[in-house]
């Protein structure tokens, strides 16, 4: 993945993710980014219900997100893995922690200059949170004239390095 869709995605507090069940039942809801690292994208599930059932039985997930200002969406679909302990999962914990600080603290100031106002302030999670590590294999974007560009991970649409790009 480019360092320019792992600012967009970064850009984003949640972006919706696409599990299903082992009967086909579909759930799609929305998880807390908190790191895009190569081909790597590290979400918080607090709830730690129907998606992380769902990744236990099959892993296989899509990620969709949304640039309304460039008016192009993103769907990126990859594998998952629960992280419930260890030393990435606490290295993780501590960022999604210092993370919450900065979107609240973002909330309040964009509330205070009159830019936006926000129904919350606090952006916080329950003490117990899984991780889901998640190996991006494809990035489709998606263009206001519904042109699609598919890149999968190892293709001849890679940029060279093996990284999918945007």
């Amino acid at each position: 993945m480019t360092n320019k869709m792992q600012k967009f995605l970064l850009g984003n507090e949640f972006v919706s993710v696409g599990t299903c069940d082992l009967n086909g039942q579909p759930n799609a809801v929305p998880k807390f980014i908190i790191r895009v690292d190569g081909d790597y994208i590290y979400l918080a599930d607090y709830v730690i219900g129907t998606t992380s059932r769902n990744i236990k039985v099959n892993p296989k997930v899509s990620i969709s997100a949304a640039d309304v200002e460039a008016l192009e969406g993103y769907r990126i679909n990859g594998k998952a893995r629960i992280l419930t302990k260890g030393g990435e999962y606490k290295k993780l914990f501590k960022e999604m922690v210092k993370q919450q600080v900065h979107h609240s603290a973002r909330r309040i100031i964009e509330d205070v200059r009159g830019n936006k106002k926000h129904d919350s302030y606090e952006v916080s999670f329950p003490e117990k949170v899984v991780i889901f590590k998640i190996k991006c294999e494809s990035i489709t974007k998606i263009s206001i004239t519904g042109k699609l560009q598919v890149k999968k991970r190892g293709s001849k649409e890679t940029n060279g390095s093996g990284q999918i790009w945007d």
